[in-house]
């Protein structure tokens, strides 16, 4: 199973997009893909009509990993072999119980136990470094970062290499690497765009 975490630390770069899109190409590939929403707006949950859905990823952060409630909170997508777990806004509380205990290992011990059944995650994150955020990157293999270009996604893929060697060093997860940008949008007449 390989665990894809979709992250950059500024808003609107088309994480949720590229997060989305990948998981129905896998799954169109005939790959068991689960798509987790780890991010409180809950854009891919509202794609697939789980807005506000429980339980969610806040109560598997909540029950400390409990596989009773991960299960529970995985929902089926119209789409073959496509599953999400979906997220809610609540979930910013559970950031902040989690930042004050320093848990950083729920979502990877939740996510192994879902070894068998499925051979992609897709981890939609949201745009700021916070603790679960940190779990998605403790949990993945790889890191993808949508970006457009400019020095405003520069700063931030900077913010997310540092974070992945850190947890590398931590010895927290010593497999995770940064596998690459993706261009989201490009526009030849700036000069930053036509920068090798």
């Amino acid at each position: 199973m390989k665990i894809i975490s979709i992250e950059n630390l500024k808003g609107g770069p088309g994480k949720t997009t590229t997060a989305i899109n990948m998981a129905y190409i896998l799954a169109e590939k005939e790959k068991r893909v689960l798509l987790v929403d780890n991010d409180p707006q809950g854009n891919s949950s509202k794609f697939f009509g789980y807005e506000g859905i429980q339980p969610n990823i806040n109560d598997v952060y909540m029950g400390k990993g409990n596989e009773d409630i991960l299960r529970a909170a995985i929902k089926e997508t119209k789409y073959k072999n496509l599953n999400i777990l979906p997220s809610t806004d609540d979930l910013a509380g559970a950031i902040i119980e989690m930042s004050k205990a320093g848990e950083i290992t729920i979502l990877r011990e939740c996510l192994q136990k879902l070894e068998p059944d499925y051979d992609f995650i897709i981890i939609d994150n949201s745009a700021q470094m916070t603790a679960n955020v940190v779990n998605a990157i403790v949990a993945s293999n790889d890191i993808i970062v949508p970006a457009e270009i400019d020095s405003f996604n520069m700063d931030g893929l900077d913010e997310i290499k540092k974070q992945i060697q850190n947890i590398k060093m931590s010895g927290l997860n010593d497999n995770v690497k940064f596998a690459g940008m993706l261009i989201t949008r490009y526009n030849g007449r700036t000069k930053i765009d036509r920068e090798p």
